[in-house]
């Protein structure tokens, strides 16, 4: 029979039975003397009216020591030590429920023993069974064995928690398994200093007055009293993180309570916002206000002060729960910090395997330069509030001496090493502010050196491209010292006509080796410029066979293929079929596959300049060097190290007259920068009158202005010594002097100097 609960609460229902009292306690029938326990706010006992003897009319409970049958020791209203008679009743529609709450508040915490009165007789009778009355039960909570609550995680099962109802005596009671126990929840809104162990606590207690009531946050917070325990095993904090409590109430007496220990509930996760895929930032200029203290040495070059910086966007990481939503955290009470640290892909050339940028303090704070320093050994936090944590104002982060491809933050909670605490931004570049080039003194004038001249022969004539050096600088013009990456600097010949192409241009490996076309489904037709098969004794050529006797023949300009298979099937004359002057496709209908003859033009095309797309340039092979760019034909690179990097061993073919103007690019980033015009002029001639040999190297202005060489005698050193006149040859018999060189020589700052070879002097 379904009963209300409000009635059958205590869990307590007796049946009289052939004269006998029964009690059944939740449905379980007890041995004569069970001692079951009644709270003093009492509840109801269910007592069946009708019986096989008759019918009850009333029951009550008296001293063990007392006689159902005398009114003294059972009478009728009651006392402190007897419940006086309660009266059998209709109680909400159930026939047979004794109310025993006004006797069970007026009865001492004792035991009692159970009288009961049919209606057709005169006095009480022993039930022979016996209650006792607590004077309050209390409820105990305790984590399971093995598990924690803290640290839990939000939108995720905490650990479970079992609430056992029990006598002050600790006693279990389970005369109530009808009724229910509710968890609140208490989050602390005061600081938790650091976690500890973990997550596990918090290093500064909560104030009694920093508890607020977010039960609104917990799910899953009502069990029923089963064997008089309540076993939570769902209870979840839905968007909410920080430090908590539980406690545990008994709704039926409405002030048995427990509590847990305080534990601490992470975010599900933190997600991240603010930088954009591909984002680049540049590197500007120093702090404005310590200028000029910087540059007379009054402050140091690595204060932070002294160097330029890029500027992050604002970063905000969020506290979330598994469906993205920001979690209802109170404003910075939390104690919630989070860390953010630089990281690059490896070599700063890959969106992989990334790694904390080698000086960390390249990573700081606008607030650093309020303060100065080094910036060493100090980490870069924000505090989370309103469930995010927002670097912005003294809290931006700025980035000195670095630049480059595939930078990204590293944001996690500080103290956290679960990999739900962590999150990343998207990959970014930084860019300097320039790249600053010292390839020559001025707009030089080159010539190639003797050794130059025997250098690369399988090449042709050949000039030696000077040394390029690079650095890459902040606004101030300061190098981007801690700037590593890996063949991100490369090199192209600008400003090229297709004649000078062509002049200059190196043919390169398979040049000319043009792709043939192949349409499997298609054939040539005969229909215009007629075809013609191999000879029959070749009648099971081979594809490669087949494709070497078109390239022999200069007509050819395809050949259709046939399986061997389906040449014999169909008795064709041949596996290859080759075809002359003019193909007109069509679609084959016997499995064929048409192979086209790439045209002589489209070869010729591919040899003149040969060009390769590196980084969103077609850059000509037009400059020779073993330095390459990794996965490049001809690219010629760098890599940079310490914010330099160095072009050398590079050569380019020699044109008389012709003007260069190579451009540097910064790999991923539009930046880029042109060295002077590099002239090409004449070969050197021969030296006229020398006897001896001269290193170049030490009369490159002479060689360059296409000077003679005349040798003095010893005797004719400038000695102080009045000499004879020396005695030149004959003009007519000296080559013509460049002077247009010379006079461009000296207009370019070029000094000849006299040398010193073998006791000769020479000028």
């Amino acid at each position: 029979t379904n009963v209300d609960t409000d009635i059958v609460d205590t869990g307590i229902t007796m049946k009289l039975q052939g004269g006998v009292v029964g009690l059944e306690l939740n449905n379980i029938v007890m041995n004569d003397g069970f001692f079951t326990n009644i709270p003093k706010f009492g509840g109801h006992i269910l007592i069946p009216a009708t019986t096989e003897t008759g019918n009850l009319e009333s029951v009550s409970f008296i001293s063990l020591m007392g006689s159902c049958s005398n009114p003294s020791h059972n009478p009728a209203a009651p006392t402190a030590g007897a419940s006086g008679h309660m009266a059998i009743t209709t109680v909400k529609g159930v026939s047979g429920a004794v109310e025993i709450d006004t006797a069970a508040e007026k009865l001492g915490s004792y035991q009692f023993q159970v009288c009961y009165k049919l209606s057709d007789e005169s006095s009480f009778k022993s039930a022979a069974i016996a209650i006792e009355i607590a004077e309050q039960l209390v409820v105990e909570a305790s984590v399971n064995l093995g598990q924690a609550l803290s640290p839990g995680r939000c939108d995720e099962i905490l650990a479970t928690v079992s609430v056992a109802l029990k006598t002050n005596q600790g006693l279990s009671v389970q005369a109530f398994d009808s009724t229910v126990i509710t968890a609140s929840l208490f989050r602390c809104s005061e600081p938790c200093g650091e976690f500890l162990n973990g997550f596990a606590a918090c290093s500064v207690p909560c104030p009694d007055d920093g508890w607020i009531d977010v039960t609104g946050s917990l799910r899953n917070g009502t069990e029923p009293l089963e064997l008089g325990v309540a076993t939570f095993e769902n209870l979840v904090v839905d968007r909410n993180a920080g430090r908590f409590y539980m406690s545990f109430l008994w709704l039926r007496d409405g002030k048995s309570t427990a509590t847990t220990d305080e534990f601490i509930v992470l975010p599900h996760h933190i997600n991240t916002s603010g930088v954009q895929i591909g984002d680049v930032y540049q590197v500007g200029a120093q702090h404005e206000p310590a200028t000029d203290r910087c540059e007379y040495g009054l402050l140091p070059r690595e204060d932070v002060r002294c160097r330029g910086y890029a500027t992050l966007p604002l970063v905000q990481v969020l506290m979330v729960d598994s469906r993205g939503r920001i979690l209802d955290m109170v404003v910075e009470h939390d104690s919630f910090r989070v860390q953010a640290e630089l990281e690059q892909g490896d070599q700063g050339l890959f969106d992989q395997d990334y790694a904390l940028v080698q000086h960390t303090s390249d990573f700081y704070q606008r607030e650093a330069l309020d303060v100065g320093g080094a910036y060493l050994n100090t980490t870069n936090t924000a505090v989370v509030g309103m469930g995010q944590a927002r670097f912005e104002g003294a809290k931006e982060l700025l980035v000195r001496r670095q630049a480059g491809l595939f930078f990204r933050v590293q944001l996690r909670i500080v103290g956290s090493s679960q990999e739900f605490m962590r999150v990343h931004t998207s990959a970014f570049s930084i860019s300097p502010s320039a790249i600053a080039i010292d390839p020559f003194n001025a707009a030089e004038v080159y010539q190639p050196s003797c050794a130059d001249q025997q250098a690369l022969a399988a090449i042709g004539t050949s000039a030696e491209i000077p040394k390029i050096g690079v650095k890459l600088t902040d606004a101030g013009g300061h190098t981007l010292s801690n700037m590593q990456c890996t063949a991100c600097i490369s090199l192209m010949l600008q400003t090229l006509t297709e004649d000078d192409c062509n002049k200059l241009g190196f043919e390169e490996a398979g040049c000319g080796e043009v792709a043939w076309t192949s349409r499997p489904g298609y054939y040539c037709t005969n229909d215009i410029g007629g075809t013609r098969t191999t000879p029959a004794a070749t009648q099971f050529l081979s594809q490669p066979d087949c494709q070497a006797l078109c390239e022999a023949d200069q007509d050819c300009v395809a050949f259709n293929y046939y399986s061997p298979s389906t040449v014999a099937d169909l008795l064709y004359d041949s596996t290859c079929w080759i075809v002359v002057n003019q193909c007109v496709q069509a679609l084959s209908s016997q499995g064929g596959t048409l192979h086209l003859k790439p045209d002589d033009d489209t070869a010729d095309a591919a040899c003149k300049c040969p060009v390769e797309s590196f980084d969103g340039r077609d850059i000509k092979h037009t400059v020779y060097s073993s330095n390459l760019i990794s996965g490049t034909r001809h690219v010629v690179g760098s890599s940079v190290v310490d914010g330099q990097a160095e072009l050398n061993g590079m050569y380019i073919k020699y044109v008389e007259g012709l003007t260069l103007d190579f451009q540097l690019k910064l790999r991923g980033i539009d930046l880029t920068a042109n060295t002077r015009p590099l002239i090409l002029v004449q070969k050197p001639l021969p030296l006229s009158s020398d006897p001896n040999p001269y290193v170049p190297a030490t009369c490159t202005c002479v060689f360059k202005a296409g000077l003679t060489m005349i040798t003095l005698d010893e005797n004719d050193v400038m000695d102080g010594v009045e000499d004879p006149p020396i005695t030149l040859p004959d003009v007519s018999d000296l080559p013509q002097y460049n002077t247009q060189n010379l006079f461009e020589m000296e207009a370019l700052d070029c000094i000849c100097k006299p040398t010193s070879e073998q006791g000769q002097t020479s000028c």
